[in-house]
């Protein structure tokens, strides 16, 4: 999983990777125009297996995160439409802070993020239109021309392509185009400690929302000094100040959430690991998850879920047990599942 952390100059992208940094022990890389960070998402099943199965590695699902910077006369340019379309997930920083330059000014929240929409519509009218016009030209009357003429459509009345219905193969067609207002959107609020319970804030955060967004409120310094803090002393500390949990940990839930991942996992002797994949996803698409050879030469999984593998603690003991079942290519995957493919090639 890949997310760009997108804002204004001095929203707190920096402070955001930095206190991600800190939770999960991940260090941030990169140079130039931002940092990332590759964040390694615990999970105690994973350990549970490494230590049944005497596993030598342990491989948990990564999230990178990218910070990206606006560009220095439109939102969006050359240099950071490329980083957005790549990442499978955009989280927008909204400052609510004293802080100098950028666009957001005495916008409100709402009006601010209806704002990078309204642009985000407009990269994406300029890549559709060039396209259709090139169609229309050629005299070609198709379905990629008449799912364009929707696309336009609804671009030009400033619709987010992720507000419309598409049918599986009209987004096969719109895959290649990589539209920005297609890929999944976090709103994350900014705000300065003394803010944290300000109603006016909240009442913004409240109609972004509306909007059919998600939207976390934050407050990435405070959360970058609870970091600074020793780990046995962090969760105390999060207590008094109210905060359930630590906003690197909301955010990452908020991702698996918004793009419907589940984990699935693996274990043996070379490795235990928790792999991601949507839900709603086959056994055979889990084996090519994997490795492809496993997906073309599937013939069946063997399946049993977490829960029922932790009160044995042993394989064998569970297929003794009779809760180790075979599943066919068409199994759909749940969450927490322990899978075995069985392939030929």
């Amino acid at each position: 999983m890949r997310g760009a952390v997108f804002g204004e100059g001095g929203s707190g992208k920096t402070t955001l990777l930095m206190s991600l940094s800190a939770l999960y022990g991940a260090e941030v890389s990169g140079k130039g125009r931002g940092g990332v960070v590759a964040v390694r998402v615990p999970d105690e099943r994973v350990d549970f297996l490494a230590s049944a199965f005497g596993s030598k590695k342990r491989s948990y699902v990564t999230v990178t995160l990218e910070e990206v910077q606006p560009g220095a006369d439109a939102l969006f340019d050359g240099q950071n439409l490329p980083l957005l379309k790549r990442s499978d997930f955009i989280i927008l920083l909204v400052p609510q802070f004293p802080y100098s330059g950028g666009r957001v000014g005495e916008k409100t929240i709402s009006q601010y993020v209806s704002g990078v929409l309204d642009e985000m519509c407009l990269s994406d009218y300029m890549v559709a239109e060039k396209r259709l016009e090139r169609l229309v030209k050629e005299g070609k009357k198709d379905r990629e021309r008449d799912l364009l003429e929707r696309v336009v459509k609804a671009l030009e009345d400033s619709t987010p392509l992720s507000k419309i219905t598409f049918s599986a193969e009209e987004n096969k067609l719109l895959a290649g185009f990589s539209f920005l207002t297609l890929i999944p959107m976090i709103v994350v609020v900014n705000v300065a400690e003394a803010s944290r319970e300000d109603p006016e804030i909240h009442s913004e955060t409240e109609k972004v929302r509306e909007k059919g967004l998600r939207a976390l409120l934050v407050c990435a310094s405070l959360e970058e000094e609870v970091m600074e803090l020793p780990p046995e002393e962090r969760e105390e500390f999060l207590r008094e100040m109210g905060i359930a949990s630590p906003a690197g940990e909301r955010l990452l839930q908020e991702s698996f959430s918004l793009l419907d991942q589940i984990v699935f996992l693996t274990a043996g002797p070379t490795e235990a690991r928790a792999w991601n994949i949507r839900r709603g996803a086959t056994a055979r698409e889990a084996a090519g998850r994997i490795h492809s050879d496993m997906e073309r030469g599937f013939i069946r999984a063997e399946v049993i879920h977490f829960d029922e593998f932790r009160e044995f603690g042993d394989m064998a003991k569970a297929k003794s047990a009779g809760k180790v079942r075979l599943e066919g290519k068409d199994y759909v995957v749940q969450d927490g599942d322990i899978l075995t493919i069985r392939f030929n090639v």
